[in-house]
C-alpha cells in the first residue's frame, strides 16, 4: 500500500530505509543532494508520514530477513524483471543495485560493470 503524501524522493528513501541502507545512504540513493543526505535524512526521519510508512514495512521487511537466500534472490530476480519489462528502468535497476549490494553500486557507480561482466 503506497502512502499518497510521500513525495516520490521520500517514498525512495522510505523504501531504501527499509532494505537496511543507512538514513543518510538511502537519501543520497534516492535523489537527494550528497552534500545534504544527513541532514535531509534527519529531517525525513522526522516527518509522521515517512515515520508511518517505516513502521507499516516492518513487518514485511522483518518476513524476507526470515527467508531463506535463495527464496529472497527469486524474488528481487522475479521483480527486477517484471519492471524491466514493463519498461520501468530505474525501478528495475534499483532493485538490482538493492539486491547486489553496497559493493555492486559502487562498482556501478565507477562503471566497472559492463554488459554483465567486469
Amino acid at each position: 500500500m503506497s502512502n499518497p503524501s510521500l513525495t516520490g524522493r521520500q517514498a525512495a528513501f522510505v523504501r531504501l530505509c527499509a532494505a537496511g541502507h543507512p538514513p543518510a545512504a538511502a537519501a543520497g540513493f534516492a535523489g537527494y543532494a550528497p552534500s545534504a543526505a544527513e541532514r535531509q535524512a534527519r529531517r525525513l526521519l522526522r516527518l509522521p508520514a515517512v515515520r508511518q510508512r517505516l513502521a507499516e514495512l516492518a513487518p514485511a521487511v522483518e518476513a524476507y530477513r526470515q527467508m531463506p537466500d535463495a527464496a529472497v534472490r527469486a524474488e528481487f530476480h522475479a521483480r527486477m524483471r517484471a519492471a524491466l519489462a514493463a519498461g520501468r528502468i530505474a525501478e528495475g535497476r534499483q532493485l538490482a543495485l538493492l539486491y547486489l549490494g553496497r559493493g555492486a553500486q559502487r562498482a556501478a557507480a565507477r562503471g566497472v560493470y559492463r554488459n554483465g561482466a567486469e
